[in-house]
């Protein structure tokens, strides 16, 4: 395995930290992340050790307010910055590197709402999309009052962060992992009423979207995820004729950071459906 990193600037002028995990031989496709809120992409590495054997080369950037990039934490403009940030990492950075390869992109959590409303604007060259943690509504762990909070400060206090009130122990029964997420330093708990505002619409814009996607999808889930509700729903809506989604009995919001098992289920499942989409 080799790796890299490295920063691109946008027009915002805010510098962007990636990554990226590169097979030992000649890489045969590639595979984006797009990490969820609070976290980044140095999370992703359980991917990227499943994948390398397979010859795929994994690239992840921390989207702006998270990891290591610049930005105020976890606080966005617009939704649509998260797309463009994604858009100019896969065309200046990922691409370029890797000319003429098949590139498929994963999104978890906040990364598949980002993933959804990607592929509204850029799906085209895409060969295929898998969503993880992900659904076509809000899950009990969150509130409907946090929500249309969210909304109204989103607008008149954008800015004030408030806590997500989400107890760690949601992401996996795995202990190791838990205590890894809760004293991870780029970890946070908190979220950007304005942030929080445009997530929700980005979920409800993404579904839509999704209706008229008709690329290859891939969806899984853990039976036990508070953070999304609805999955076979947004799998049904999807405009895919090759479509697949996977439940994970006893698993929460990361089937990839689940106990070995289960994490070495999803994990397979992940790989097999990549390379049965190579051809």
């Amino acid at each position: 395995m080799k790796m890299k990193d490295g920063y691109f600037e946008r027009e915002r002028g805010k510098r962007q930290y990636w990554r990226a995990w590169l097979p030992d031989a000649e890489p045969a496709a590639v595979l984006i992340i797009n990490h969820g809120w609070a976290e980044h992409s140095g999370r992703y590495e359980n991917i990227a050790q499943a994948l390398l054997p397979a010859a795929f080369a994994i690239y992840a950037e921390d989207h702006q307010g998270h990891g290591q990039s610049a930005g105020k934490r976890a606080y966005i403009e617009k939704f649509a910055d998260f797309t463009e940030d994604i858009h100019f990492f896969r065309k200046e950075i990922v691409e370029k590197e890797n000319p003429e390869l098949p590139v498929f992109m994963l999104g978890h959590s906040m990364g598949s709402i980002i993933t959804m409303n990607y592929l509204g604007r850029y799906a085209h060259g895409l060969k295929g999309v898998i969503l993880s943690g992900t659904g076509a509504g809000n899950g009990a762990a969150v509130s409907s009052f946090l929500i249309t909070l969210a909304k109204i400060l989103g607008i008149i206090l954008p800015k004030l962060t408030i806590d997500a009130g989400l107890d760690p122990q949601f992401i996996s029964h795995d202990k190791v992992t838990v205590e890894n997420y809760i004293n991870d330093p780029y970890r946070f708990s908190f979220i950007s009423a304005r942030l929080a505002a445009e997530m929700y619409r980005g979920l409800d814009s993404g579904v839509e979207i999704l209706k008229k996607v008709e690329i290859p999808l891939l969806i899984q889930y853990g039976q036990e995820d508070l953070s999304f509700s609805r999955q076979n729903e947004l799998y049904e809506l999807s405009g895919s004729k090759d479509k697949k989604i996977l439940a994970y009995e006893n698993a929460r919001h990361e089937v990839y950071n689940e106990i070995f098992e289960i994490r070495q289920k999803a994990l397979d499942d992940l790989k097999n459906w990549l390379n049965d989409h190579l051809d």
